[in-house]
């Protein structure tokens, strides 16, 4: 029997523990993943969901004739040099995520391939497949930060480029997630329930794309993220907290599974609503704060430049500065004049 291609699971106390061969053969047992491995992205994406989240609220409840709601794949930050500060995100901590999935969180760089003098030498070194598969999900949310900064300069993308890499971004992280083998039932589970966290967030994006004049599917897509992330934290815990009621020796825990990640789901759902409830209690006393302005150079409030997502809407000008958006007067506009005849964008 090759023992390279050898893996199995084994339980170390209530901790899930892998078994595989090293690259010189011997047998290496450790832990799947980390508990901060979970937690800090979970965190990242419940951040990220309820950012959405709030300033979705705020477009719905300032929404009116001259400024109707239009999906977006990204929004203003009150922040006046850095208001685009969340593709710069999307664009720093993706990199920061590489090197602590493949260097930092571990004594040793994580090579892909087993080096020379080895036993199993130019093979792919098993016992780091893991990392290796975790990193291969951050590059598409680099290229979605990317684009948007593209946008933002002027480049004349195709109309919707900004959610569509955003869903593309999900996508892979789906793809990947599914994927992603798995033995033990309770760990096989909640990676399952991952799984599907990443498609309801890729299929809103989608939906949002096709009808961006829904408030609902920008709510959908705000509950989907803080979801993943929630559930992303709730792996954490299960896995790495030792917990006697997610012991992976008996079926109980991976028949549960399934029970928490719709309870969390419905919970996050309920935190939404009161989120919505409480702004709009804030707007009937006049307290309710204005949403950020349009983005500088966009048609759907982070969208390129003349290409925003909604067909009743575009910018008549846009402004590169830190005020961008801030005097722009929008005007509904029938299908036939999609193309503004005149915009520029002052760098």
């Amino acid at each position: 029997m090759d023992m390279h291609a050898m893996g199995g699971g084994l339980e170390a106390g209530n901790a899930t523990m892998t078994m595989h061969t090293e690259c010189d053969g011997s047998l290496d047992i450790s832990r799947k993943g980390s508990w901060q491995g979970h937690i800090l992205p979970g965190s990242v994406f419940v951040m990220w969901g309820a950012w959405w989240a709030y300033n979705v609220c705020l477009a719905v409840l300032k929404a009116n004739h001259s400024r109707p709601y239009a999906a977006q794949p990204w929004f203003r930050m009150g922040l006046k040099r850095f208001y685009w500060m969340e593709p710069l995100l999307k664009i720093i901590l993706p990199p920061l995520a590489v090197s602590v999935e493949l260097y930092f969180d571990h004594t040793a760089f994580r090579y892909l391939y087993c080096p020379k003098g080895t036993q199993y030498a130019g093979r792919y070194a098993v016992t780091h497949m893991n990392n290796w598969q975790h990193t291969s999900i951050y590059p598409a949310f680099l290229v979605s930060g990317v684009t948007d900064v593209l946008c933002l300069l002027g480049v004349p993308l195709p109309p919707g480029t900004g959610q569509s890499v955003l869903a593309l971004a999900f996508g892979v992280m789906s793809f990947i997630m599914g994927s992603h083998r798995k033995h033990e039932p309770l760990d096989a589970a909640v990676h399952l329930l991952l799984f599907y966290s990443m498609l309801l967030v890729t299929a809103a994006l989608l939906a949002e794309l096709a009808r961006p004049s829904s408030p609902a599917l920008g709510l959908a897509r705000a509950w989907a993220a803080v979801f993943l992330g929630a559930w992303l934290c709730e792996v954490g815990v299960i896995e790495f907290d030792g917990l006697p009621q997610w012991s992976t020796d008996y079926a109980g825990s991976a028949m549960f599974a399934p029970v928490v990640w719709a309870m969390i789901g419905l919970l996050v759902a309920s935190a939404l609503l009161a989120l919505f409830a409480s702004l709009a209690a804030l707007q009937r006393r006049g307290l309710l704060p204005a949403p950020p302005p349009r983005v500088a150079g966009s048609g759907a409030d982070g969208d390129c430049p003349w290409q925003g997502l909604d067909p009743k809407v575009e910018p008549r000008q846009a402004s590169m500065g830190p005020d961008a958006g801030a005097g722009q007067t929008y005007t509904p506009v029938s299908d036939g004049q999609r193309w503004p005849a005149a915009f520029h964008i002052d760098v």
